[in-house]
Order: C-alpha cells, then sequence, then structure tokens
C-alpha cells in the first residue's frame, strides 16, 4: 500500500474504532500511519483515555522541549501493562511527575506476582529518582508486602554489595534504598525477614560448598549435597524467595541433585509447601516445590532475559509461540533462586525415555495421530520448541508443557 493513502485509511478506521487506527501501527510500520495517529490522539485525547496504547502516541517527544496541555489527561488514562511502565522511568522521559505518577499507578493496578517481574527496572531508576517516586513505590509496597520487601531488598543487593569487583556507581543511592527497607521492618515483619534471609543463605551457600567438586562425578556430587542437606533444620513458615505464594513446611533432604554446569555448581531440591486454596472453600493444602539454587552466577541477567523474549518480543509482534516463564530471583551478589517449571517434560528427557522416537513418544502419551489429543500436543509443541535456541533444548528450564 502506498504510504500517500493511509491518512485515508487511519481516519475510516478512527471513525469505526478508535482503538482499530492506534493497534493499525502495531501490524503496519509505516511512519505515515504512525504520524496519522499520533495527530489524532493528540487533537482529542479524551476520546481515547480508555486505549492504554494509544498514550505511547501522547507522550511521543512531548517531553523534549516543554510540557504539553493535552498531558492532562494522563492522570485519567487506562493503565498500561508493567513491560510498558517501566520505560517511563527512563532518563529520556525527564522525571515527569505526572508521567511517574501513572506509571506507578499502572504498576499498583496489576497483579503483584506480576509486577514482582519488573522489580529490578524500578531498582535500576533510584539514582536519577530525583522527586523520589521510585522510592516511594518501593519503600509503600514493602510495608504492605513482607514479600516485595524481600523481593526487592533480595534486588538491590546484588548491585549495592561491597563484594562486588566494580563498585556500582548507584550504591550510595542503593544502599540508602537498601536501609530504608529494612529499618521499615520491626516487630513479626522483622523477624520474618531475618528467617527468611537466614534460613535460605544456608540453603543457597551448599552451591558455593560444591564448586571444590565440579570435576567429580555426579554420585559424589549428590554424596556432598545430601551431607550438607542432613544439617538444615527447616525454619516453618519461610516461603521461596522465588515463589512466595505458600509457606515452606518441609524439605526433602534426600532429593537434591546436581546439575549440568560448565565452571558452576548449582543444585535443585525440593520443599513442600503449604498454599492457600480457593477463597470460598477457605482451606489450605500442601504441595512439592523444586528449586535450583545458584552462587557465583548473576541471576538478573536471566531475569532480564525473561523480559525481553517472554513479555515484550514474543508478545509485541503478536506471534503465537510459547514459554512459561518462570520465577527467578536475586538473593545476594551472585546467588539466586531459580524455580523449576511444574508438571512438564524437557525434552532432554523425552530423548532418554524408553520409546525410539518423539513419534513414538507422542502416540504412546496421547494417542494415535489422527486423535485430537494428538493433533492438540503436537500444536503446542511446535509452538514451545519453536521458540528455542538449539543449544537451550536440553535445559531443564524450557520445558515443554502437553
Amino acid at each position: 500500500m502506498l504510504e500517500s493513502t493511509w491518512p485515508g485509511v487511519v481516519q475510516t478506521a478512527w471513525e469505526v474504532d478508535l482503538a482499530l487506527a492506534v493497534y493499525l501501527t502495531e501490524q503496519f510500520k509505516s511512519p505515515v500511519a504512525h504520524a496519522e495517529v499520533q495527530n489524532l490522539v493528540r487533537s482529542i485525547p479524551d476520546r481515547v483515555v480508555d486505549t492504554p496504547k494509544a498514550l505511547i502516541f501522547l507522550i511521543w517527544d512531548s517531553f523534549r522541549g516543554g510540557q504539553r496541555r493535552e498531558l492532562k489527561y494522563i492522570i485519567v488514562w487506562a493503565p498500561v501493562t508493567p513491560v510498558i511502565a517501566v520505560t517511563f522511568f527512563k532518563r529520556r522521559h525527564g522525571n515527569d511527575p505526572l508521567l511517574l505518577q501513572y506509571a506507578h499507578r499502572a504498576l499498583k493496578q496489576h497483579p503483584v506476582d506480576l509486577t514482582f517481574f519488573f522489580v529490578p527496572q524500578v531498582v535500576q531508576a533510584l539514582p536519577f529518582d530525583n522527586l523520589g517516586y521510585n522510592a516511594q513505590f518501593i519503600f509503600e509496597t514493602a510495608r504492605c508486602l513482607n514479600s516485595f520487601a524481600t523481593i526487592s531488598y533480595g534486588t538491590l543487593r546484588p548491585i549495592a554489595s561491597d563484594a562486588a569487583e566494580i563498585v556500582s556507581p548507584m550504591k550510595p543511592a542503593l544502599d540508602r534504598m537498601t536501609d530504608m527497607v529494612v529499618d521499615s521492618l520491626s516487630g513479626d515483619a522483622r523477624a520474618f525477614y531475618d528467617r527468611e534471609f537466614g534460613f535460605f543463605k544456608k540453603v543457597t551457600s551448599i552451591s558455593g560448598k560444591l564448586e571444590p567438586f565440579i570435576e567429580k562425578s555426579k554420585p559424589e556430587k549428590k554424596a556432598k549435597i545430601d551431607e550438607e542437606m542432613a544439617k538444615i533444620v527447616v525454619d516453618v513458615g519461610v516461603y521461596l524467595p522465588s515463589n512466595p505464594d505458600g509457606s515452606v513446611i518441609d524439605i526433602d533432604k534426600k532429593f537434591g541433585q546436581p546439575l549440568q554446569s560448565h565452571a558452576k555448581a548449582p543444585f535443585m531440591t525440593a520443599f513442600k509447601s503449604l498454599l492457600d486454596g480457593a477463597l470460598e472453600k477457605r482451606e489450605e493444602y500442601d504441595v512439592w516445590q523444586q528449586a535450583i539454587f545458584k552462587v557465583g552466577d548473576d541471576c538478573r541477567q536471566d531475569v532480564l532475559a525473561l523480559q525481553i523474549i517472554v513479555k515484550n518480543i514474543f508478545t509485541s509482534i503478536g506471534l503465537t509461540l510459547y514459554l512459561l516463564p518462570y520465577r527467578d530471583t536475586a538473593t545476594a551478589a551472585g546467588c539466586g533462586v531459580i524455580d523449576v517449571v511444574p508438571n512438564a517434560t524437557s525434552r532432554d528427557e523425552m530423548g532418554r525415555a524408553t520409546v525410539n522416537d518423539l513419534l513414538d513418544f507422542f502416540i504412546s502419551k496421547y494417542g494415535g495421530e489422527e486423535t485430537v489429543a494428538f493433533q492438540h500436543a503436537h500444536l503446542d509443541f511446535t509452538q514451545s520448541m519453536a521458540t528455542l535456541h538449539p543449544a537451550n533444548q536440553g535445559s531443564s528450564q524450557w520445558e515443554y508443557h502437553g
């Protein structure tokens, strides 16, 4: 389609449905269409305040050379997704108070477990948080939710650590924020914080004690894990840092398994957690949850990769490819806890199965090729495996859900 025809197309779409015109620019990367939508949004912004995506057109270049009177509509704009909200903390937006207030309102209106995923961006923006909005957001949320305090503090510590080889220029600002979060805890909250970090520091340290065994055989590593796990006393009531949905009530001291790594010594173990059931039934149930503990790796890199690949690229371009993002939480400098995707079979496990090949595996599990169950499983497998780099296909963390 010629660029000259886009203004008419956008005008027609705008008359049919405002959101249709806004999302045309997602499907068609036309500068003329983008400019036309931007002109329409800025001319009558009050008509598109219920379309979160339209906010991008309102603020585009607005913070370079003075405020625009249309920006007052940000106060009532529908909340964008967290992956967009955190971009408003960037310096190019000039710490505009309206936009910062909107970004934090958007984060608060999404489920907390989704907001957890973007804590690193909120933390990274602290050094140029001249108006204190980010610090206030972390502080207030941490006071309301112990789990948020734990995760935000775990994110702050790796950057502000004195043990880091290169001292980050962010350290003074992060030190102040760290002190605020910890000092805000008192009584039961402070006691819980001490128990939480104390208990999982002991569990995580097992990974460090495995380093001398990197070149040893798997049975030798397993024996060392069992030896160290036997010393662990379960602190009932703490929760997995990567999964605060339930409280730990037991640990399988014989389950510990060493994992493959070239220079590190991660290991996997299992905890029994008590979870809340459906609200209307007011019941609780326990479940075994597996987690990987690592020492010597910056887990924040994994978090960033998950955000970029899963929450941004695939979603923004409308691909139906599927990955289940697991939780990955930094707990200290070079330490972290990683969720294991539940009820999943890795590609490596499929390859080790007694069946001859993948087709036999699928037939034995789902029935013949003509069955609906087989076709559904085949589609799921295609959409999930198409997202993987070949080097990751043996990983226990990129899993297939049939």
